[in-house]
């Protein structure tokens, strides 16, 4: 009997709560203020879903070109076309214009010479060869009877040697080769010493000795060679 009493009360508590619970959602329902069920946020997520995507039709853009009115050149007498042949003037020498050749430019090609214009000087004897190289260069190897007035020691060695230059004669500075620009620099010392007549051999020792004219020096002696 016990157990009976005990189930009727646990069923009456459920019809209670079942009542209660039914009465509560339809208060809810009708109420205006009542608490959504569903949150607006999950509906309108999923309306999103449900919503069918359109296409978008974009506007169309109609581009008229409208050509643009260029001016034709107005045609003046001077402009005409003809049939007329242009005139062919040919000028004689005499009226084509010559630049000046000055006094410097013939100097300087005046002052080089070949490896024939130097050997015919030195045959001569009427020259005094100078060797613008480095001086040690010099003792070991040079043009016969040539003297030493190297371009890095010129004032030290011009100074020993003055006395028995003469400003008179004509000299021929030479360096290494035709790329050595040694000679041109002896040459512009012995120019402002008052040494007017300075020629410059643009060969050199390279040219000179490949020819086999006559050397000397330390080594050529040793050696036997020229």
């Amino acid at each position: 009997m016990r157990f009976l009493r005990i189930l009727g009360v646990i069923f009456m508590s459920l019809v209670i709560c079942f009542i209660a619970g039914s009465f509560g959602l339809f208060y809810n329902i009708i109420n205006p203020k009542g608490l959504a069920l569903i949150p607006k946020k999950a509906v309108a997520a999923e309306a999103e879903k449900v919503r069918p995507v359109l296409p978008v039709k974009k506007p169309e853009v109609k581009i008229k070109i409208v050509p643009l009115a260029v001016p034709k050149p107005a045609v003046t007498e001077s402009r005409k076309i003809t049939n007329k042949k242009p005139e062919i003037v040919v000028l004689p020498p005499s009226a084509i214009e010559k630049p000046p050749v000055t006094k410097e430019a013939v100097t300087a090609a005046a002052s080089r010479l070949n490896l024939e214009q130097a050997k015919l000087l030195f045959d001569s004897g009427k020259a005094v060869f100078v060797d613008a190289r480095p001086e040690y260069t010099y003792i070991e190897r040079h043009i016969q009877g040539a003297v030493s007035l190297s371009a890095s020691r010129f004032t030290f060695q011009f100074e020993q040697k003055k006395d028995k230059l003469k400003k008179e004669d004509l000299y021929v500075v030479y360096c290494s080769s035709v790329t050595c620009h040694l000679s041109e620099i002896v040459a512009g010392y012995l120019d402002e010493n008052g040494f007017k007549n300075v020629r410059i051999f643009t060969g050199g020792w390279d040219e000179w000795f490949a020819a086999g004219f006559p050397v000397e020096g330390l080594k050529v002696k040793t050696n036997g060679a020229k």
